[in-house]
């Protein structure tokens, strides 16, 4: 079995654990609140959905052994910015954080020659915005309000 293979057979176990986890979470909410079980149950079946591509789509051949690639200081800076996006919600709030993360995942995905501020903004823009449609107006869930705004 491959390091892909692997890595996916335990994306899938990870996403079912936090599945079952969530479902465990139990709180008072608002009327239409879904409560805080949505995002985790999403976030967790789209890494089990991940995990699953990755298990059937793995490489055939075994790779040598870790090697430092300009991808996997790309992968250190997403998760540092995933670090930061809940530092961000917690200081800033949903929009703010949500905008600052999004130019931030744009500008490292695209890459240093391909990467443009103001696509950058755009794409920030349209995120935060259709996030916010989802879950504020459709979902009616509350978004994070920040300690500092």
């Amino acid at each position: 079995m491959t390091r892909d293979r692997i890595l996916g057979l335990g994306l899938i176990v990870l996403g079912g654990i936090g599945v079952a986890l969530s479902l465990g979470i139990h709180a008072m909410t608002f009327n239409n609140d879904p409560g805080p079980q949505l995002f985790p149950i999403f976030a967790c079946t789209i890494l089990g959905f991940c995990g699953l591509m990755m298990l059937l789509t793995g490489k055939s051949t075994p790779n040598t052994g870790p090697a430092f690639t300009a991808e996997t200081a790309r992968a250190g800076i997403m998760a540092a910015l995933m670090v930061a996006y809940g530092v961000g919600l917690w200081l800033l709030g949903f929009a703010p954080a949500t905008a600052l993360m999004a130019f931030a995942v744009y500008w490292v995905i695209a890459g240093p020659k391909r990467h443009e501020a103001w696509i950058g903004a755009l794409y920030a823009l349209l995120v935060t915005g259709a996030i916010w449609l989802l879950f504020a107006k459709l979902l009616n869930a509350f978004l994070p309000q920040g300690i500092l705004f």
